[in-house]
């Protein structure tokens, strides 16, 4: 995979974003992506799927009436919000170039599918050597390739960002 791989989204002079992904890599992220959007579509049952919970996070533990209000004023926004990256990272994924509030749009949600996912396989802070013979090792293996585009995507929307927030 080479530098692509380390550096899946270039920052171009004339302030697109180059999409430098193989057509393997273009592949698995429609699929998870097919995913992902089919769980935000079904009216809410798939996001009770073990992971789902990252992508709406709790806000008042200590309070459930205020929790349950904070998710009835936003989870739906948050939702449409998710679904809305999602559809535009699939029309734009075949693009070799995008901008940069498409990227932005890449970054949501490839960090949404790196959070359920990293949920599902029990990420934490004090990970042990990955072992390539676990039965889980695929879903480590795209857990970091999903943190190396969320990297990488950061660093090629860094000379997007104003000069205070970059």
């Amino acid at each position: 995979m080479g530098d692509a791989f380390l550096r899946p989204f270039r920052h171009r002079d004339d302030g697109t974003i180059a999409v430098q992904l193989s057509g393997t890599e273009r592949q698995l992220l429609s699929s998870l992506l097919g995913e992902l959007r089919e769980r935000l579509d079904d009216d809410g049952e798939g996001l009770t799927e073990p992971g789902f919970e990252r992508l709406f996070p709790v806000v008042h533990p200590e309070d459930p009436d205020a929790e349950a209000e904070w998710a009835r004023l936003v989870h739906d926004e948050l939702r449409q919000s998710q679904v809305a990256s999602a559809d535009l990272v699939t029309d734009t994924l075949q693009a070799e170039t995008v901008t940069a509030d498409q990227l932005g749009a890449w970054l949501q949600s490839i960090n949404a599918l790196r959070l359920v996912l990293g949920t599902r396989i029990g990420v934490e802070e004090d990970r042990e050597a990955f072992d390539p013979d676990a039965p889980d090792a695929p879903a480590w293996i795209a857990y970091d390739w999903l943190t190396q585009l969320c990297d990488g995507a950061v660093q090629a929307l860094r000379p997007s960002l104003p000069d205070e927030l970059g």
